[in-house]
């Protein structure tokens, strides 16, 4: 990941402009604004750390050449369809934090050339009390011959989780193309309702949950599990790193199955009567099980992001309507491939999912409730995962506008989406986070490690067992 230079001054033009956009955006807001935060979204602030930010990023690299003011007006128009990234959090009256519109709608917008280390004068962390949850680069330049763009965005995950980033990049591709290409290939804006705001966070009632046989049950069960089952952290091979640690995003890896490799994985599930997802998960087990753990007895955990939300895309405005699943198994129970899915698929079926990831939730209102629990529950030293493991399916169904294609790639007006890459965030002693996604018939796997503990090269080789492991499946029937 790649680092900036020259920071974005918004000339007298796109001031006025986006003030004006800004202020009839903001009274149509002042029914919302303030607004208090979900249970997720203050896990989000008490699990950020400035030298562990709860923020991800996404990549993009697409072809053709940018047109810069059209590109800034893309952004100014996307982020007014998507105000929790352009809030900041305040303390309401009544204690609680709360979100607040900033006074200034527009990112920062820092422009470089290609193979330019990507940076931030401020750091990595963002500070949702001084500053929103955007940030925003963009590299041009020359590759093979070819103009390429790269545009890299940070979220804060307070703001959004991984769908909501999507709907709001494929927003400003989305009026960056009406602003560029003829009027008969220009993108196609669905309505954005941030009113739906206000239903995030929305849990069923725990009658709900009693009407499904043993469903309480259930979720009281698991949650004294995930309490007392403690999961290791992954060790760096070698023992620990020597020399100084890079910067946060330097312990980064990707990998990128082609049209045919993509499709052989899919049949090597179809074969086995599981999912594509099914079998990533499978394999992401018996890698973390095999990269740094002897005895097999250690409890390997990955957590799972699920959606909880009520009513779809919370009216297809950029938030969080996510919670956490957790799977643990001993690293001896990975050996068995056979064995090891059929436990996976009694456990991670659609309703058992959504049940664990509100009951997370739940246990959060809980520690909330205690006085002095949260810095103790939240306590550095505790390993909540082993690993996160998000899969986001195929990339552009999370785009909430019609594009046209040219070989299954997105065009933008002037511009050919070409890869999108994806790191979410990881906490401490949670030393590896995967992505997985699909776009234009390729699939991609990506990894964020600690980058105190882990080397670039250390990410690369853990993500190289995880591949081959996939691999391996492809070709063992």
């Amino acid at each position: 990941m790649r680092e900036m230079s020259t920071l974005d001054e918004a000339s007298p033009r796109r001031r006025s402009a986006a003030g004006r956009a800004a202020a009839v955006q903001d009274h149509d807001l002042a029914a919302i604004f303030p607004l208090r935060l979900t249970t997720f979204e203050k896990y989000m602030l008490w699990d950020d750390r400035p030298d562990y930010p709860m923020s991800f990023v996404v990549q993009l690299k697409l072809l053709g050449r940018l047109e810069r003011e059209a590109f800034v007006a893309a952004v100014d128009a996307a982020v007014l369809r998507h105000p929790l990234l352009r809030a900041l959090v305040r303390a309401g009256r009544r204690g609680g934090p709360v979100w607040e519109l900033a006074a200034d709608p527009r990112p920062p917008i820092r422009w470089g050339t290609l193979g330019e280390p990507i940076g931030e004068p401020l750091g990595t962390w963002i500070d949702l009390v001084r500053e929103p949850g955007l940030r925003v680069w963009v590299h041009e330049g020359d590759e093979g011959g070819r103009d390429t763009v790269e545009f890299t965005f940070q979220f804060h995950h307070a703001c959004c989780d991984g769908s909501g980033s999507l709907r709001f990049i494929g927003d400003v591709l989305a009026a960056y193309g009406q602003r560029t290409a003829s009027a008969d290939r220009r993108p196609v804006m669905r309505p954005c309702d941030p009113a739906h705001l206000t239903a995030r966070g929305v849990l069923p009632p725990p009658a709900a949950a009693r009407r499904r046989a043993g469903g309480l049950l259930a979720s009281l069960s698991e949650s004294f599990f995930w309490l007392v089952r403690r999961p290791v952290s992954l060790r760096r091979r070698g023992g620990p790193r020597s020399g100084e640690a890079g910067r946060f995003f330097d312990s980064a890896a990707w990998h990128t199955f082609d049209h045919a490799e993509a499709r052989a994985v899919r049949r090597a599930a179809m074969r086995r009567g599981v999912t594509m997802n099914d079998l990533l998960l499978r394999e992401m087990f018996r890698s973390l099980a095999q990269w740094s753990f002897e005895s097999g007895r250690e409890f390997v955990r990955i957590a799972l992001p699920v959606s909880t939300s009520v009513g779809g895309k919370l009216g297809r405005t950029a938030a969080n309507g996510v919670s956490y699943s957790f799977l643990t198994r001993r690293g001896r129970d990975c050996v068995d491939p056979h064995a090891l899915m059929a436990g996976l698929l009694r456990e991670n079926d659609g309703p058992t999912r959504r049940r664990r990831a509100r009951a997370f939730l739940r246990i959060l209102q809980v520690v909330e409730r205690i006085p002095g629990a949260v810095p103790y529950f939240m306590g550095a030293d505790r390993c909540f995962a082993t690993a996160v493991f998000s899969n986001l399916g195929d990339i552009a169904r999370h785009f909430d506008a019609e594009f046209p294609l040219d070989e299954g790639r997105i065009v933008a007006g002037t511009l050919v989406l070409d890869e999108i890459l994806g790191f979410p965030p990881i906490r401490p002693r949670t030393r590896a986070a995967f992505m997985v996604g699909q776009y234009a018939g390729r699939c991609r796997v990506c990894v964020r490690c600690d980058p105190g503990e882990f080397s670039p090269e250390d990410a690369g080789g853990l993500l190289a067992g995880y591949v081959a492991g996939l691999q391996a499946a492809m070709e063992n029937g």
